[in-house]
């Protein structure tokens, strides 16, 4: 400014005094000048830092919470870059899982990806993908399950209906199917759960014809297994099991049976025996109490129903061979052998018949294929307890 008003060319100076006066304003006041140029950026930054003293700890305050808000918009677009990742790969894990055949550990991958992508903004389709690919495999392990549960249900009531009411059979194998109708008939609700083949639909009747299996045996058991000074109370329990098994699958002929040998009559329903199943079952239990003629009739009702039928055929196989028709007993075994191939108890019954009838060469083929299938049969008959009809 000085300069400028030494200039030797006058055109070069202030034009006035106004504009000098003006200059000399701005300068006491700290603020730039207007009729010369100012160059001097230190000079320009000590005139901001007097006209504008608390500047920099504002544009310090500005870039401190530009710096965390840059911060934490990288942090975020990293987190949801990793979650939407993780999800990814659960996705990729839990169907490579599933593929081998590890539900439980691809449901569990699939649900984790799925709770994962949820919480992500724009990733619907993703989370859409994990939600199906979820339900689906949930179906899926549900239906191996319940797959699973009905083999095991099977597998007993085979079971107690090949050893169950026999003359002769091993008190360990007795145990055995008791442990098991046990924790069946305890576990009977969730089981149904499992067993529901959906909302509204009902039990198929070979799976309501197991579970009254088991129900029967169980409370059997109660009478079979008491002291004869806890007769009368397990009497009592036997009952309270066969009301429930009503309760639960409806009344049968066969749970009238069941209460008539418990001595209970006041509550037998009357009805009328109508599937093979059930003139099979009262079979059995005639057989177990020496009502042979009772029992063959049933039997001959349940083959008519069911005439290539396992069960049918093998309780009236074992009502011959009790009354020394043993002709008929081998052929009854021969039906169970065409219905059931891998069942040692069929052969194994079939060899006595035949031995009973002289058959002595097709009796050991019999034995050795049952030996084959089942080698405890072979413990069986060596301590004596071969003695049809006997278990597989």
């Amino acid at each position: 400014m000085v300069c400028k008003c030494l200039a030797t060319d006058p055109e070069d100076r202030y034009p006035d005094m106004a504009t000098l006066a003006g200059d000399l304003r701005r300068h006491l006041a700290h603020l730039p000048l207007v009729g010369v140029c100012n160059r001097s950026l230190p000079e320009r930054w000590r005139k901001f830092r007097r006209r504008r003293p608390h500047a920099m700890a504002r544009i310090g305050m500005i870039l401190v919470v530009l710096t965390a808000t840059t911060a934490v918009v990288l942090g975020g677009v990293n987190y949801f870059t990793d979650q939407i990742a993780q999800a990814r790969t659960a996705l990729k894990e839990g169907q490579e899982l599933l593929a081998h055949g590890e539900w439980q550990g691809g449901v569990g991958r699939l649900h984790h990806g799925l709770t994962l992508a949820k919480g992500m903004p724009f990733q619907h389709a993703l989370a859409r993908e994990l939600d199906q690919r979820l339900r689906l495999a949930e179906q899926a392990r549900a239906a191996l399950d319940r797959a699973a549960l009905v083999a095991k249900l099977e597998q007993l009531t085979n079971r107690i209906r090949f050893l169950y009411g026999t003359a002769q059979f091993p008190p360990e194998a007795l145990d055995e199917v008791e442990a098991s109708c046990h924790i069946f008939w305890d576990n009977r609700c969730q089981i149904l759960e499992r067993l529901n083949p959906g909302p509204g639909q009902p039990l198929e009747p070979g799976l309501r014809e197991d579970l009254l299996e088991v129900a029967i045996v169980w409370a059997d058991f109660q009478v079979r297994r008491a002291t004869p000074a806890g007769k009368k109370a397990a009497r009592r329990q036997a009952l309270v099991v066969l009301d429930e098994a009503e309760q639960l699958f409806g009344p049968s002929s066969v749970l009238d049976e069941e209460r008539v040998r418990h001595g209970d009559t006041r509550r037998v329903r009357g009805m009328p025996t109508s599937t093979a199943w059930e003139h099979y079952a009262l079979a059995r239990s005639l057989l177990r109490e020496g009502n042979i003629d009772r029992a063959t009739g049933e039997a001959a009702l349940a083959v008519r129903l069911m005439p290539q039928g396992l069960w049918p055929n093998f309780y009236q196989g074992a009502c011959a061979y009790r009354q020394g028709r043993y002709l008929d007993a081998a052929i009854a075994y021969s039906v169970c052998i065409g219905a059931a191939p891998q069942a040692a108890g069929c052969y194994y019954n079939r060899a006595v018949a035949f031995a009973a009838l002289g058959h002595t060469e097709q009796a050991l083929r019999d034995r050795e294929q049952a030996f084959r299938l089942e080698p405890a049969l072979a413990t069986l008959a060596r301590q004596g307890r071969g003695h049809p009809p006997q278990n597989p």
